[in-house]
């Protein structure tokens, strides 16, 4: 079995009106890419589904939209092998690098391998906190619970430097809805973890995951900004990871996003991620193919020179 998760729009792009089919996803999903049963070639796959929607369907779509898919999807050669042998001009960009952390050995272990520069931070911030009293860690997983703690996670979002940007959970009324809805959106296989940390019975700083399979997706994280100097929000994260390594089904933390300095402390390792286009022989097909390909690349070279 295979399917194709996607949704069709209308757009612009480059000021030029496009009719758009993109994987149904948004800006918090950590990767995207084609459904496909294990048993089944998935190049053949994805070059049956590339047939059906650009040569069969030419007047539906200008450009195909595939984001965020990792690096080594076996998609990719499919869509390759699609484009190349039917004179398709395509666009591969590189658009995210997230650290990921493998949970290989024990806590200790692991700990123990860390730099003392790191180590003392993470001592340093977990001795401030605690001026302040003690600090406790809660786990929910129960999707009605979930519901009930995003109340006051959408509260302590108010207060964080992500709010001010308008990229917090609590800018605005679609993005509150995705994480409330998310925990009963998702499959048997799949599910949410959403941890605080305590100080009394306020919240200080949140991290919200999505659990699939051996691996765990850090989708978002936040602080209540009235205490950033106390660093809540790293001391979570410490915790976090501890417990991670002590669950055994788990062997892989994919922190999301881009290579952030607290990330990088974790790990080195990074997961590739690419945005591909593919340009179909519609006019704003071709323009568009034009723009990206050629005008704009020499544009930019151009520029670099001057």
């Amino acid at each position: 079995m295979a399917a194709a998760p996607l949704i069709y729009s209308k757009r612009f792009l480059r000021r030029i009106p496009a009719r758009v089919i993109s994987f149904a996803e948004n800006d918090e999903v950590p990767h995207c890419d084609f459904i496909i049963d294990k048993a089944l070639d998935a190049t053949e796959t994805v070059y049956s589904f590339l047939t059906y929607i650009l040569k069969n369907n030419l007047k539906k779509c200008d450009i195909l939209l595939l984001r965020k898919i990792l690096d080594n999807s076996q998609s990719i050669m499919g869509i390759k092998k699609f484009c190349e042998e039917n004179n398709y001009y395509f666009l591969v960009r590189p658009v995210l690098a997230s650290p990921v952390l493998e949970l290989a050995g024990n806590w200790d272990v692991f700990y123990k391998s860390t730099s003392q520069r790191f180590k003392k931070r993470a001592r340093y911030n977990r001795n401030k906190l605690k001026k302040l009293g003690n600090y406790s860690i809660e786990e929910v997983r129960d999707p009605l619970l979930v519901a009930q703690i995003m109340k006051e996670i959408i509260a302590v979002d108010t207060l964080s430097w992500k709010a001010e940007k308008g990229i917090g959970i609590s800018s605005n009324s679609d993005t509150r809805q995705f994480f409330l809805q998310l925990p009963q959106s998702l499959s048997l296989t799949k599910g949410v973890s959403v941890r605080v940390l305590r100080l009394e019975e306020k919240i200080l700083a949140y991290e919200y995951h999505i659990i699939d399979g051996d691996t765990v997706y850090a989708l978002r994280a936040g602080f209540d900004g009235n205490a950033g100097k106390y660093a809540p929000g790293a001391v979570l994260d410490f915790h976090v990871v501890q417990e991670l390594f002590q669950q055994k089904e788990i062997k892989f933390y994919n922190m999301c996003g881009s290579k952030d300095d607290y990330k990088r402390h974790w790990t080195s390792r990074t997961q590739d991620h690419f945005d591909i286009i593919i340009f179909n022989k519609t006019f704003s097909g071709c323009l568009l193919a034009i723009l990206e390909k050629i005008i704009i690349p020499v544009c930019k070279k151009m520029n670099g020179r001057l």
